[in-house]
């Protein structure tokens, strides 16, 4: 849905090819990368790309950034298919490795500009919603007295308030649900797309 993706077959097997969407950042897909790394020893299910002898972990191609990883087999589950248990355990797993290491980033959600941050930029979501195509969805919120503005300030000052706790940072990875997990009925055996992983 937003990279391009292929399988390549080669003499030694078969590999992944991935191309990264326009808008990747080549030090985002550095510290995905470098998360992957640092996890796959303690957790099996992650595959992190191949490093090319320079050490690389992708390359640039026109406007798009190119990585290769290897090839997990199996399908992508569904709500249906997946087990609960085996994936919060493997939630669980992924929280406790990283809980130890060494792991820099700078996107922490308590600390980022709410106005305008890597998820949202508040001036476009409202000329967004102001325009013809937005003004649907501004009607569903003011029939159903959704504040948006409010809303988020009161997000803002719950999150704000939480930076005194002492909580451990970790690994999220952003966009763990079924559909990027890959298995069969006998287990999973990896978890894909970390593009929106960072620490939390």
């Amino acid at each position: 849905q937003w990279n391009d993706v292929f399988r390549i077959e080669t003499a030694e097997g078969f590999y992944v090819l991935r191309y990264s969407h326009p808008t990747a950042i080549q030090r985002t897909v550095a510290f995905t990368h470098d998360v992957m790394a640092l996890l796959a020893p303690h957790i099996p299910e992650i595959a992190p790309p191949i490093r090319a002898l320079d050490g690389s972990t992708f390359f640039p191609d026109s406007s798009r950034l190119l990585s290769l990883f290897p090839y997990i087999a199996g399908a992508r589950f569904n709500r249906s298919t997946v087990d609960v248990a085996r994936v919060g355990a493997l939630l669980g797993g992924i929280h406790r490795a990283s809980a130890s290491l060494p792991f820099v980033d700078n996107r922490l959600i308590a600390e980022m500009n709410w106005e305008s941050n890597f998820l949202w930029d508040w001036s476009a979501v409202e000329r967004i919603l102001a325009t013809a195509r937005g003004r649907s969805y501004s009607r569903r919120l003011s029939e159903e007295s959704f504040d948006l503005l409010a809303l988020r300030n009161e997000f803002e000052s719950w999150i704000g308030g939480l930076r005194t706790e002492d909580f451990p940072r970790g690994i999220t990875h952003g966009d763990f649900y079924a559909g990027n997990l890959i298995g069969d009925e006998e287990g999973i055996s990896g978890v894909i797309d970390w593009d929106e992983c960072r620490v939390e």
